[in-house]
């Protein structure tokens, strides 16, 4: 309907299609979030730019369903630029610029890079506490990356501690059926059982199942 009404190139339209992709991929539709996601920020950079808040948007969230294909060098390579623009236009604190940080600490554990991902997450988490409070949903998602990232270094009782506490801020805040709770619980789940309480880790991962 925007598109019909706007023009396929108007920015409500193509922030429209950046909200789409999001929904889409809370679906799973990996693919089809890519192709929709990367003829939106071809058609971002053109219209507005390579630096207004929603090319950056766009390529922030583009960045995050490259690491879902496990297209991870891609994603860290767009990750990278996208949160040099964010930082240097929006500044260190903006929410885009926080949530690009948080993705890109996600891939870099992904690529094994676990040091640096821990001290990004671990600043990105800092920031989106001071300034989005503990329960907005990035600062819930950024402690899950640190929680997943802890565990990998192996240090399994922190990791637990935070992922037990994120995990009541999810239920409080998003509810127990939230996709974001149940996806969250699910990585609990895989935190508990390398650390003290592997029973609770699998009544975790099949209670988010």
């Amino acid at each position: 309907m925007v598109h019909r009404v706007l023009g396929e190139e108007h920015p409500y339209t193509l922030l429209s299609a950046v909200i789409l992709a999001a929904t889409l991929r809370e679906l799973g539709r990996y693919e089809q979030v890519r192709q929709l996601g990367e003829d939106t920020l071809a058609r971002l950079r053109r219209v507005l730019g390579e630096e207004h808040p929603y090319t950056l948007l766009s390529a922030a969230s583009l960045a995050g369903i490259l690491r879902e294909l496990g297209r991870y060098e891609r994603a860290r390579r767009l990750g990278e630029d996208t949160l040099t623009h964010c930082r240097r236009v929006l500044g260190e604190e903006h929410p885009y610029t926080l949530l690009s940080a948080v993705i890109l600490a996600a891939t870099l554990r992904e690529l094994g890079r676990y040091e640096q991902a821990r001290r990004l997450a671990e600043d990105t988490l800092t920031r989106c506490r001071r300034v989005l409070g503990a329960d907005h949903p990035y600062t819930l998602f950024s402690a899950v990356i640190l929680a997943g990232i802890l565990r990998e270094l192996g240090r399994y009782e922190q990791a637990r501690r935070l992922a037990e506490d994120t995990l009541t801020h999810c239920r409080r805040v998003l509810g127990a059926d939230h996709p974001h709770t149940l996806r969250f619980a699910h990585r609990l789940a895989v935190v508990l059982a390398d650390g003290d309480g592997p029973d609770q880790g699998h009544q975790l991962g099949r209670a988010s199942m």
